[in-house]
């Protein structure tokens, strides 16, 4: 929701670029914020990251490039929690 609260701000998506989440986070909210790409991670240090974030009750966001598990590519979605599901 704040993602499109900054689009309004500046007008609509064009005008504010890439539409990057960290930064309508941290322009909405004055905290700092981070971006990172999973391509650039190994997914233990990415569940590292994200599971810390959790359990400090940090806002996190998220995207996805390419269609999967039903989300919709370029859009941004709110990451609730962090769980670690086992057989």
């Amino acid at each position: 929701m704040l993602e499109k609260v900054y689009a309004k701000v500046n007008t609509n998506y064009e005008k504010m670029g890439l539409g990057w989440m960290s930064e309508a986070m941290r322009i909405l909210t004055g905290c700092p914020s981070i971006k990172f790409q999973t391509s650039e991670l190994a997914a233990d240090k990415m569940w590292s990251m994200m599971a810390s974030a959790d359990k400090q009750h940090y806002m996190m966001t998220a995207a996805t490039a390419k269609s999967m598990f039903g989300l919709v590519p370029g859009h941004a979605y709110t990451v609730l929690g962090v769980y670690e599901l086992t057989d």
